[in-house]
């Protein structure tokens, strides 16, 4: 009868700490599944960030692409009015060259 008690005791023993590392590995496990749906509605929010982030960028590219043609717009601008000043001058020294020309004749 000692042997029995003590082998019943034994697989008391047994199946107590086989029941709690059951339990402990019930806790890991939902605190497995809780970190991996963090992730998921990380993952989630990262997507609908992702999306908000990239409307952003191409309203920025636009904005950037718009800048750019109007400063070509204003160089091209001021080309041609160098351009149209550089003419008039030009003009201008042929004529006051002709006029000194005239008084020197005369």
């Amino acid at each position: 009868k000692s042997v029995a008690k003590d082998a019943n005791d034994s697989l008391t023993k047994e199946l107590s700490a086989v029941q709690q590392k059951l339990e402990e590995a019930q806790t890991l496990n939902q605190d497995h599944e809780k970190v991996i749906r963090q992730m998921k509605e990380a993952m989630t929010t990262t997507d609908s960030d992702k999306s908000t982030l990239s409307e952003q960028l191409s309203v920025l590219n636009g904005e950037l692409e718009y800048a750019a043609k109007r400063e070509r717009d204003q160089d091209e601008a001021a080309a041609t009015e160098k351009s149209v000043a550089k003419d008039a001058n030009d003009s201008l020294t042929k004529e006051l060259s002709a006029v000194q020309q005239k008084l020197e004749e005369a």
